[in-house]
């Protein structure tokens, strides 16, 4: 008995005899709380939503005696006074960095600047950008008025608008050359919207 006491006291454990010790049951009771925890089932809680009012149509009457206002005072149309660059630059390729950089800068996107009319009387639309940001050169071009618009490129003050340098700057009642048609049309141009500013910050 005297030997027997001495083994375990020693904290190993007889051979033939399972033995636990309090850090192995520590780790065991971990590893059942872990297990407990993530397999149990979870309940997803659904907040009730309240139910929405319905709006009663109001009638409302409008006596016009003087005509429909929509036709004699039509909407302004305003173009961006400081459209964004284009960008990606066209002919740069994805993952290799920008090559064929202009140098005096990216031009600017195509944006709605105005409608031409033609001499038979039809209302093309007109797009334009600046060919770089402090440029006074724009390149221009046209639609046809179809299911299937192609891009018309036009001629101003006989210099090619869709080329590098681009041409002037259109005004309203200047005449332009759409090439393919051979056409002429007259520019009807968009207002600016102007710049803005906070005025407390100033």
């Amino acid at each position: 008995m005297a030997r027997n006491r001495n083994v375990n006291s020693g904290g190993s454990c007889p051979p033939g005899v399972f033995c636990l010790s309090p850090g192995f049951l520590i780790l065991l009771g971990l590893l059942a709380a872990l297990l407990i925890f993530f397999l149990r089932p979870f309940s997803i809680v659904i907040p009730p939503v309240p139910p929405q009012a319905t709006q009663v149509p109001v009638q409302v009457s409008v006596v016009n005696e003087k005509g429909d206002d929509r036709y004699t005072r039509a909407p302004r149309p305003l173009r961006f006074w400081d459209n964004g660059p284009e960008y990606p630059v066209r002919g740069s390729l994805p993952g290799l960095g920008v090559f064929n950089q202009p140098t005096q800068g990216l031009p600017e996107t195509y944006q709605s600047m105005g409608v031409l009319q033609t001499d038979n009387g039809q209302i093309l639309p007109l797009y334009g950008r600046r060919t770089a940001y402090s440029s006074n050169r724009y390149n221009y071009y046209t639609r046809t008025d179809t299911n299937n618009p192609v891009p018309l490129p036009i001629h101003y003050k006989r210099r090619d608008c869709q080329d590098s340098n681009g041409c002037d700057e259109l005004f309203s009642g200047e005449t332009i050359k759409i090439l393919p048609t051979g056409g002429t049309a007259t520019a009807t141009i968009y207002q600016f919207d102007g710049p803005l500013y906070v005025p407390g910050l100033l």
